[in-house]
């Protein structure tokens, strides 16, 4: 036990060896650039966000401005969508639509001819047939109360299932060959042309336009007026946003963010950490006791549970009677609720536990007294 305090000794010395070279790392990276405190853009950076709805920085930073799509932004948008439009109207000449059609056409009519017809009705009602009239014989060899009418029964079985199939399947058949011959061709021919439609019409024309009306009206107006100028301190990440050349969200941080980073993790291992440690242990000390509680709480219980069992084994003994089916006692519980309440020595509030007893425990009931003879006069 002794070796253990030695053993950790050197985490307090491993912990500041990595805080001194993290801030070593972070006076060593170069400083940031100074942000630019002018307040209007300048005449590129309003080109900038006109044109392409972001603007750069004198070092080369560059920033999304949300409110300000561009007439670069929706131009692309609109081509890409008017491509995949034309890819949508380019199935029209491929062999891979009307293969598709073929062979949905012709699980259609698999469905209307092969199960519906071939299976359901051709095979189906002779094997109903076969399994009424054997069910029949069997009743017959048996000699079933009434068996000699299990074979004109079968035959009404057989009839109504004939009728049965012949008319599903019938219906079925024509389901199938309707949605084969033209349900499924008309959904292949209409298909590719209302979603390239939809394309064209929706993301290929009215977003790209209306991208233009609104850059229309918020640009040159944001660049004429709208300041001051962004700033990494600026940015929010929603309305103004720092991005790569490309107007997308950067996905490296910086030197300095990285040292940063990794001086505060340092300092919430050495200050913080230990506080959690602290109450993670209490929690799993905490649900250790809980569960061992619960345990002999079960124990306790199941020895208690065992006891009842015996005590009420023991006060039947002495009955010498059968217990009571439960059936019989469920089906006659306002009679004896009524009795209990007749008694006048137990209370109200006892009736209820007194009948789940009953239930738990049926008693031992003599046998009912036999009924008087026909003709007996009473009394």
């Amino acid at each position: 036990m002794g070796t253990v305090p030695q053993a950790r000794s050197w985490r307090p010395a491993l912990l500041l060896l990595i805080a001194l070279l993290s801030a070593g790392a972070l006076s060593a990276a170069p400083s940031d650039p100074p942000e630019d405190e002018a307040y209007f853009l300048s005449l590129q950076q309003k080109g900038q966000l006109i044109w392409w709805g972001r603007v750069q920085d004198s070092v080369g930073r560059w920033y999304d401005v949300w409110i300000c799509p561009g007439y670069a932004g929706p131009t692309a948008y609109g081509w890409e969508h008017l491509k995949a439009s034309g890819r949508q109207f380019h199935k029209y000449i491929e062999t891979k639509k009307y293969k598709k059609l073929a062979a949905s056409s012709g699980h259609c009519y698999d469905w209307a001819f092969q199960d519906c017809i071939g299976n359901f009705v051709l095979r189906g009602v002779p094997k109903a047939w076969e399994r009424y009239l054997n069910k029949a014989a069997e009743r017959r060899q048996r000699r079933v109360f009434g068996s000699a009418l299990a074979t004109p029964w079968a035959v009404v079985e057989g009839v109504a299932d004939t009728l049965f199939r012949t008319t599903g399947g019938l219906c079925g058949m024509t389901l199938g060959a309707v949605a084969g011959t033209t349900v499924v061709p008309a959904w292949y021919v209409l298909d590719s042309g209302v979603a390239g439609t939809a394309i064209l019409a929706g993301q290929g024309l009215v977003l790209p336009v209306s991208g233009y009306a609104w850059n229309t009206l918020t640009s040159p107006v944001l660049a004429l007026v709208g300041g001051p100028r962004p700033a990494p301190s600026r940015a929010d990440g929603f309305w103004v946003r720092v991005v790569d050349d490309k107007g997308r969200s950067r996905n490296r941080l910086g030197p300095n963010e990285v040292a940063a980073a990794v001086t505060w993790g340092v300092l919430m291992l050495t200050e913080v950490q230990p506080a959690l440690d602290r109450s993670d242990n209490l929690a799993k000390d905490t649900e250790e006791k809980v569960n061992a509680l619960r345990q002999a709480s079960t124990r306790e219980q199941q020895r208690l549970q065992e006891e009842a069992d015996r005590l009420a084994a023991q006060c039947r003994e002495g009955l010498g009677h059968p217990a009571a089916p439960a059936s019989l006692l469920e089906r006659h519980r306002e009679q004896l609720t009524d009795a209990l309440r007749r008694d006048g020595k137990i209370a109200e509030a006892d009736i209820p536990r007194i009948l789940e007893l009953i239930r738990r425990y049926p008693p031992p009931l003599p046998p009912p007294a036999a009924p008087a003879p026909a003709g007996t006069p009473a009394g």
